[in-house]
């Protein structure tokens, strides 16, 4: 757009606009001065909690998602800060164009009201824990329906409730706990290598819980050990 265009608009002002821009620029470049801090601020706190997400030792990027969608929100679609890198599953497959900060009902499928959301650049991430309760002992058969969870972060109950609606949290923990190579494996290792090693089931889901709390995101711990002890809970292990 022309700086003779911007003159001729009441409402927008050139000088202010370039401003703003290298206002964003500089904080951006205060945020992540490095390619190396900004992919470490970035992954610490994956959208979903699990998975693996392009860094800075792959040559290739994961691509940017507007948090705020530019169709709703174009003047924030140049907000640098408002660029997150998001695995193509959570980008493409469930946040798609919904706006994390607007409610919708999901029985009226009506406007709701506006909410709060996480931020992704935010200076504290805050802790949300996980309870799992199984309704079932059937682990063969185990399903969705079976499975109960819920999400606890102490005043960020409505951030959280954001955070589950637009990246299909619930509905993606449940199908990894009755995965065969997720949910299911974590209890065979504990049911099937006791009998092969000698240790007890207790000894070993111990060893397991342990492992998962002093690495929760490797293997997906933080949702493993709340599964296990809900495992534990049901007398499967």
């Amino acid at each position: 757009m022309g700086e003779g265009v911007l003159g001729r608009l009441p409402y927008f002002d050139g000088a202010a606009t370039r401003a703003l821009v290298e206002r964003d620029v500089a904080r951006t470049r205060t945020i992540a001065s490095t390619l190396a801090n900004h992919y470490a601020m970035t992954f610490d706190g994956p959208t979903r909690g699990y998975g693996d997400i392009k860094g800075m030792h792959n040559t290739c990027r994961e691509a940017y998602d507007h948090f705020l969608p530019k169709g709703i929100y174009p003047f924030n679609s140049v907000n640098l800060r408002n660029l997150a890198p998001m695995c193509p599953q959570c980008n493409s497959s469930y946040k798609l164009a919904k706006d994390p900060v607007k409610h919708i009902d999901p029985i009226k499928k009506a406007d709701g009201g506006r909410r709060k959301a996480f931020y992704s650049y935010a200076a504290e991430n805050p802790e949300i824990s996980v309870t799992v309760m199984l309704k079932t002992r059937d682990m063969a058969d185990l399903s969705a329906k079976d499975i109960e969870l819920t999400f606890t972060s102490p005043g960020h109950e409505e951030e959280v409730e954001a955070w589950k609606d637009v990246f299909g949290i619930e509905e993606r923990y449940k199908a990894k706990l009755c995965a065969q190579n997720d949910g299911k494996a974590w209890l065979q290792r504990i049911t099937e290598d006791c009998e092969n090693i000698d240790v007890s089931r207790d000894e070993l889901l111990a060893y397991e819980l342990r492992a998962a709390e002093r690495l929760p995101y490797n293997d997906a711990g933080f949702l493993k050990k709340p599964f296990l002890i809900a495992c534990k809970n049901a007398n499967i292990i």
